[in-house]
């Protein structure tokens, strides 16, 4: 995969920015608060549709305007490819791949793989387990369409879960909140078996000792399936 250009419209400090880069090293030079990051900033937009730096989309968009756009164009498996995001200060942004509008960030995931590294990052080690879970599943959501979808069904059956806990809590028994509360117990085995799998299957690619890891974390997810299930039954 190569990215072969990038035009920038109200991006940031970018009034205009029309660049072109090599199939080979490119180097991005100059003097500080320039706009170098904002580049790519703009490429990781257009990979994983978020910023690294955890803004929002107001506060991407040129201070002075409504709407911004960042067009891409790269070639992969010999074919040319441009992604078009449309960034708004209030509405949600919307993107195109070559001309036609997508409509789940899951149809832009591994389209335009990139591994970013800023001062930001520091946050993986500092900060608790959670942050350096979201910078792996990042990368494996652009090597893996289905990681994503697992991680997803995984998330939310761990907000239901969440709210089970808290309504026993207020209401007291299982019993008086299972008639109103339904878990799916399909999606529920389907995410946490799946997302398993994914960990165990991506995780491959890195280095031998993290394979031992991977498995003593997707023993846990699993465990915690089968704590849920017994629960559920009580």
């Amino acid at each position: 995969m190569v990215i072969k250009s990038l035009e920038l419209s109200n991006f940031r400090n970018y009034a205009f920015l029309d660049m072109n880069f090599d199939k080979g090293t490119n180097i991005l030079y100059g003097d500080n608060a320039q706009g170098k990051t904002n580049i790519l900033e703009a490429i990781y937009l257009c990979a994983t549709t978020k910023s690294h730096r955890g803004t929002k989309d107001r506060d991407i968009v040129n201070f002075d305007e409504e709407e911004a756009h960042i067009r891409t164009w790269l070639e992969k498996d010999g074919d040319e490819i441009k992604i078009d995001m449309h960034l708004r200060k209030n509405k949600t942004k919307g993107i195109a791949i070559d001309g036609t509008k997508i409509k789940r960030a899951s149809e832009l995931l591994g389209l335009m793989n990139v591994v970013f590294f800023s001062p930001e990052d520091l946050s993986i080690i500092k900060n608790g387990p959670s942050e350096r879970r979201r910078f792996v599943d990042m990368e494996l959501c652009q090597l893996d369409p289905m990681y994503l979808h697992h991680l997803n069904n995984y998330n939310k059956i761990i907000n239901q879960r969440n709210k089970l806990l808290k309504d026993m809590y207020m209401v007291g028994t299982i019993a008086n909140i299972m008639s109103v509360v339904k878990l799916p117990r399909g999606v529920l085995s389907i995410g946490v078996q799946g997302i398993s799998r994914a960990v165990l299957v991506d995780i491959r690619r890195f280095r031998p000792y993290e394979i031992a890891r991977a498995q003593r974390v997707a023993d846990r997810r699993a465990m915690s399936e089968v704590k849920l299930e017994a629960y559920m039954n009580v």
